[in-house]
């Protein structure tokens, strides 16, 4: 098992996995809860699996509607599933994550532990923007791209760009004059 999350299961005992072998951990994954493994048995952790730190709700969103055709669970802001996955672990031809075509599988260059990958700040950010000022950025989630130390989006209906610095954080826009939708 590798890049995957056994965690926050609510089962009286043995409440993520009951094991009657011998687990073998691929590495990359989040498990049990409250600092406590919850796997019994013969157990080899890789040195890369984490044990979650608190409840679940630290680490993943309830089950919702995050786009896709089916429900899943979202990594939270500063969950530690995110960017905490092997990129080498899943398969060249995997592009999006479990919602399909709208949702790259890998964001920020490494994947996230979980079958969905979650938004960073900057994510957050541009989101937001979009919404915001949805007659100046569009069309809407366009691939969010690197280059030097900037992370940007490129909307190519308006000749728009949106920015932030990673030296200082600050946000930068570059386009026609911007005027907020409300």
């Amino acid at each position: 098992m590798g890049n995957s999350i056994v965690a926050g299961n609510i089962a009286p005992i043995d409440k993520e996995m009951e094991n009657f072998g011998i687990f073998l951990s691929l590495g990359h994954n989040l498990l049990g809860e409250n600092r406590k493994m919850g796997i019994t048995a013969d157990t080899k952790l890789a040195s890369t699996d984490l044990i979650l730190t608190g409840t679940i709700d630290m680490a993943i969103a309830p089950l919702a509607d995050n786009g896709g055709a089916t429900p899943s669970h979202k990594p939270v802001l500063k969950s530690q599933v995110l960017d905490a996955g092997s990129n080498t672990l899943i398969n060249d031809t995997i592009i999006y994550d479990q919602r399909g075509s709208d949702f790259y599988r890998v964001n920020n260059g490494l994947i996230d532990i979980g079958s969905v990958e979650g938004e960073d700040n900057i994510e957050c950010l541009f989101n937001w923007a979009e919404e915001e000022y949805s007659a100046l950025l569009s069309p809407s989630k366009p691939g969010t791209a690197l280059w030097d130390i900037y992370t940007y989006r490129y909307y190519s209906i308006s000749d728009a760009y949106v920015g932030v610095s990673l030296a200082n954080d600050h946000v930068y826009y570059m386009g026609a004059k911007a005027t907020r939708n409300k």
